[in-house]
């Protein structure tokens, strides 16, 4: 063949290789636009869903056949057959019966197309029951999936990653919205909102662990009217746990939560906890065998637990709460309040271990339930707690309070504690043994006991540090209200920038320690409450030490109140110590009634020093004294037995 023959031989075959590829360029799009409800190949099908949107379901493993593509697929109508004209919901992968589907990732992609589409295609349910499954990608929500092997220690699913889960119920195919894992999930993934979808990830047999490293929500869980709906839980230990939104608990039991039985490391809500109107609706809870809301692992703890809104109780036990029922907690943040509800238990912050440090930017509200917007380590120590606002009890017993079996290492509060209605309301306690002390106190408001018993006060079984009270100490109209008391400890000190006021019942607006209390300054006055028909009034707006007292500085006066009663009227408007009282400054008067005296006394040591016993030491009034006692050798009982003490001197301006 000649040059000339060659050349033309050349472009002839060149011409023919480039209309191949545009003849293959052209008809690509063609076959997406008409095919895409087919099978394309053994691990990938498409279809048109039912608001237009074009969707393509990928395997990673050669699945699919001609003979068994109906089989896996089941739409709402119409079958697999290579038309477009029908647009359609896919209501089931139904991957169980096939061996080959063990660890095959699932990927499903939706794009809008000419006709329509959101860019999301819903998936009623995913049937991999006894097969692992890898990553399961849904651009979509998600009715429920059930996988997982429970005799193979390999992942359940590896990765679930989902628009979301359960939104359009099951309207679009699922059974139920109960999606059940067998064997460990590394990562779960939903981009909005989970709503009354219960995910179950559970352990089986042979040491399969149900167990879930990473839980990523980007909206909120929402729970619904069935039981354990919008929840999230592992038998296993779960990992750190992302809520964007709320945790909104629903009408049924145990909705609205994330769970385990075992651990979980951390949790950060980015709304709040809403508590529902049944048990346990909305929160995040860990439990033992043997009781509670559900039955798991001895000690199983809650790492730290960041809240970014409220925590609001509601209506039945334990709704809206954090609950650690046989482990440890925290520490605990909530920026906005801790307000409790009608149930008991809710909106409570609750381990049984030790509760680390915690913070509530907002108020602590108590409610009608015993035990509402509480915070409580039943056997352990609180590190510390600080609440920006106000610590305020409700209706419930023991509501809007703070406990701990043993220590409290430090207390603040921005604004008041205030006592309500409810015995022990607005209390904060600590210790049943000698180990229960208490560090520094810090109250920048006011402490006003309520209508409850040991309502509006701060406790101690044993020590307490230094007292800082901004505002005054108002005694309530229940016994024991508006206290700072220690039982078997010391109080450094004490420091008032308001008065000490007594209230109407035995015990109100009373400092008492059963040891020790260092310097005492009342920078307004100090005042005994008032009495009248046949009730008793003893130790109202009084300092009492059952052993010495360093100091007393007031600077206003001791002004005792009316007893108009025909019942006991002792030791109010008095500052009392069992043994020794230091220096004693009263910037205004000592001034009692025709009814009733204002009181200073002091019994001296047990056994007096051979000598001297001195059981008062300086006395300074600024003011005038009347109708007052001044005793040396009295004892906190009303008991004259030290012929021995002695008082240094008194002067009166």
């Amino acid at each position: 063949m000649n040059p000339l023959s060659r050349l033309l031989s050349g472009l002839s075959s060149s011409r023919r290789r480039r209309n191949t590829q545009q003849q293959s360029f052209d008809i690509q799009p063609l076959e997406a636009r008409i095919l895409p409800a087919t099978m394309i190949s053994p691990t990938q099908l498409t279809y048109q869903d039912v608001d237009g949107d074009n969707v393509t379901v990928t395997f990673s493993n050669k699945i699919l056949t001609p003979t068994n593509v109906n089989t896996i697929f089941k739409f709402n109508t119409g079958t697999v057959d290579g038309s477009n004209a029908l647009k359609q919901q896919l209501r089931r992968i139904n991957l169980a019966p096939f061996v080959s589907a063990d660890g095959t990732d699932i990927t499903t992609v939706s794009t809008r197309s000419a006709v329509g589409g959101d860019g999301f295609a819903a998936v009623g349910e995913i049937n991999a029951q006894q097969r692992d499954l890898g990553i399961v990608t849904i651009d979509g929500d998600l009715g429920r999936v059930l996988a997982g092997n429970a005799v193979t220690d390999s992942f359940g699913i590896s990765q679930l990653i989902v628009q979301s889960m359960g939104r359009f119920g099951k309207t679009t195919g699922a059974a139920d919205l109960h999606s059940q894992i067998v064997g460990p999930v590394d990562v779960l993934t939903v981009r909005t909102d989970i709503k009354a979808e219960f995910v179950e990830v559970i352990g089986g047999v042979k040491g399969v662990d149900g167990r879930i490293s990473i839980v990523a929500v980007g909206g909120s869980i929402i729970g619904g009217t069935l039981k354990d709906s919008g929840r999230i839980h592992s038998t296993g230990t779960m990992g750190k746990v992302r809520v964007g939104g709320d945790l909104h608990g629903g009408s049924g039991v145990q909705t609205g939560i994330i769970s385990s039985f075992s651990n979980i490391a951390e949790v950060s809500v980015g709304g709040s906890i809403i508590g529902g109107s049944n048990s346990y609706a909305g929160g995040i809870i860990t439990d033992f065998k043997g009781g509670g809301p559900t039955q798991g692992e001895v000690g199983a703890n809650i790492g730290a637990v960041t809240i970014t809104g409220d925590v609001i109780g509601g209506t039945r036990v334990g709704a809206g709460s954090v609950i650690s029922e046989s482990g440890s907690l925290g520490p605990v943040t909530v920026g906005g309040s801790l307000l409790g509800g009608i149930g008991d238990r809710s909106a409570q912050i609750y381990c049984q271990e030790g509760l680390g440090a915690v913070s509530i930017g907002g108020d602590v509200v108590g409610g009608k339930g015993a035990k509402s917007a509480q915070i409580e380590s039943q056997l352990r120590s609180i590190v510390g707690v600080v609440i920006v606002g106000t610590l305020q009890g409700g209706m419930g017993d023991t509501s809007g309070s703070i406990d701990a079996s043993t220590t409290i290492g430090s207390l603040q509060i921005g604004r008041d504690l205030v006592g309500g209605d409810g015995p022990n309301s607005a209390r904060v306690r600590n210790g049943n043994s000698v180990s229960g002390s208490m560090g520094t106190v810090k109250i920048g408001g006011s402490i006003r006991g309520g209508n409850g018993e040991a309502s509006g006060g701060i406790s101690s079984f044993s020590n307490m540090g230094a007292v800082t009270i901004g505002g005054s100490i108002i005694g309530g109209t229940a016994k024991f209200s508006g206290v700072i008391s220690t039982h078997v400890g010391a109080i450094a000190s004490i420091s008032v920038g308001g008065s000490l006021i007594g209230g109407s019942a035995d015990s109100t607006g009373l400092i008492l320690a059963w040891f020790g209390i260092g310097p005492v300054s009342v920078k307004g006055n100090i005042q005994g409450g008032s009495q009248a028909g046949n009730l008793s009034l003893k130790y109202s707006g009084s300092i009492l030490g059952y052993a010495a007292i360093q100091s007393v500085t007031v600077g206003g006066s001791l002004i005792a109140g009316t007893n108009n009663t025909t019942g006991e009227y002792t030791n109010n408007a008095a500052i009392i110590a069992n043994d020794d009282i230091g220096n004693v400054i009263i910037g205004g008067s000592i001034i009692g009634n025709e009814t009733a005296v204002a009181l200073i006394s002091a019994r001296g040591k047990m056994q007096p020093p051979v000598g001297s016993d001195i059981a008062l030491g300086s006395i300074s009034v600024s003011g005038r004294v009347e109708r007052a006692l001044i005793i040396a050798g009295q004892d906190a009982y009303s008991r004259r037995n030290n012929a021995d003490a002695q008082i240094t001197r008194v002067m009166v301006g």
